[in-house]
Protein backbone atom coordinates (compact mmCIF):
# COMPACT_ATOMS: atom_id res chain seq x y z
CA UNK A 1 0.00 0.00 0.00
CA UNK A 2 2.61 2.34 1.06
CA UNK A 3 4.66 1.54 -2.34
CA UNK A 4 1.07 2.66 -4.49
CA UNK A 5 1.03 6.04 -2.17
CA UNK A 6 4.47 7.17 -3.33
CA UNK A 7 3.73 5.83 -6.93
CA UNK A 8 0.87 8.56 -6.96
CA UNK A 9 2.83 11.47 -5.36
CA UNK A 10 5.63 10.77 -7.38
CA UNK A 11 2.97 10.65 -10.42
CA UNK A 12 1.53 14.20 -8.92
CA UNK A 13 4.77 15.94 -8.55
CA UNK A 14 5.78 14.70 -12.12
CA UNK A 15 2.45 16.68 -13.17
CA UNK A 16 3.04 19.83 -11.27
CA UNK A 17 6.49 20.11 -12.89
CA UNK A 18 5.46 19.64 -16.01
CA UNK A 19 2.64 21.97 -15.59
CA UNK A 20 5.38 24.62 -15.30
CA UNK A 21 7.08 24.23 -18.62
CA UNK A 22 6.27 26.45 -21.04
CA UNK A 23 4.97 24.43 -24.13
CA UNK A 24 8.47 24.53 -25.83
CA UNK A 25 9.78 22.71 -22.86
CA UNK A 26 7.67 20.31 -22.58
CA UNK A 27 8.04 19.15 -26.71
CA UNK A 28 11.89 19.02 -25.34
CA UNK A 29 11.41 17.30 -21.92
CA UNK A 30 9.13 14.28 -22.88
CA UNK A 31 10.96 13.18 -25.54
CA UNK A 32 14.24 13.65 -23.97
CA UNK A 33 13.74 12.23 -20.40
CA UNK A 34 10.61 9.79 -21.15
CA UNK A 35 11.32 8.81 -24.80
CA UNK A 36 15.42 8.37 -24.32
CA UNK A 37 15.44 10.34 -27.72
CA UNK A 38 18.53 12.69 -28.88
CA UNK A 39 18.84 16.10 -28.63
CA UNK A 40 19.50 15.68 -32.33
CA UNK A 41 16.32 13.84 -33.15
CA UNK A 42 14.32 16.21 -31.04
CA UNK A 43 15.43 18.86 -33.15
CA UNK A 44 14.87 17.13 -36.26
CA UNK A 45 10.72 16.47 -34.98
CA UNK A 46 10.66 19.85 -34.44
CA UNK A 47 12.40 21.58 -37.43
CA UNK A 48 14.90 23.21 -35.09
CA UNK A 49 18.74 23.64 -35.33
Amino acid sequence: MELVVKDKAISYAFLVMLNQLNAVERDVFIPREVLDYSYSEIAQALNKS
